[in-house]
């Protein structure tokens, strides 16, 4: 608490420990306990764009033991390389979506708090907190809407290597859309409208 209050972050406080909550392991008892070889548990973490951490640090939650131990079974199933590969594309993916995550709650909710002389941190806390508890939840959409697009990935590359055997190559057809002024546009907008043109697009 007194960290949080000297970096200005105690309203922040009980979102952040709830976030990733449960005691912390370190990265030599977690490779030992699922049978991993402790370089490929932070080449897991690097790939996926996670700090590797200190072997003998206590710095991995539970969550981090499931996500490592499912990484640890595709090991056996997938090459080392494809492995990685996968690791960056899902640790690409999911920074986008926490990023966008995160800006909502500023925009949304931390920003309408902020407004005005008198603090309201006691408000500022519980929003936090919520914010979390809704991420947390919102975790159980990834896996559907990752099978349904798993579903389509598969028919779409079937479609596509329906008449070949070559594994190096699939035939694609790539579209490029360009909005007409955009880079004088964008000098002349103020941020937020920016923001909006381009989500809007």
């Amino acid at each position: 608490m007194r960290a949080a209050c000297a970096e200005g972050q105690l309203s922040s406080l009980v979102g952040d420990l709830s976030l990733r909550p449960g005691p912390r392991r370190t990265a030599l008892d977690v490779a030992a306990a699922i049978g991993m070889e402790p370089e490929l548990l932070n080449d897991v973490r690097r790939a996926a764009g996670l700090p590797a951490v200190p072997p003998d640090a206590p710095a991995l939650s539970d969550d981090d033991v499931r996500m490592l131990e499912l990484f640890q079974v595709a090991d056996a199933f997938l090459s080392r390389d494809e492995l990685l590969r996968l690791a960056t594309v899902m640790g690409s993916a999911m920074r986008r979506i926490a990023d966008a995550a995160d800006e909502m709650f500023l925009r949304d909710v931390e920003a309408p708090l902020k407004v005005g002389d008198s603090p309201r941190d006691l408000e500022m806390a519980k929003a936090n907190l919520a914010g979390i508890e809704l991420a947390r939840a919102a975790t159980g959409v990834f896996a559907p809407m990752f099978l349904a697009h798993l579903q389509l990935s598969n028919d779409r590359t079937r479609t596509a290597r329906r008449d070949s055997e070559d594994y190096e190559t699939v035939p694609l057809a790539v579209g490029f859309v360009d909005l007409t002024g955009f880079t004088e546009m964008s000098i002349g907008l103020p941020s937020t409208e920016l923001r909006n043109l381009i989500v809007d697009f």
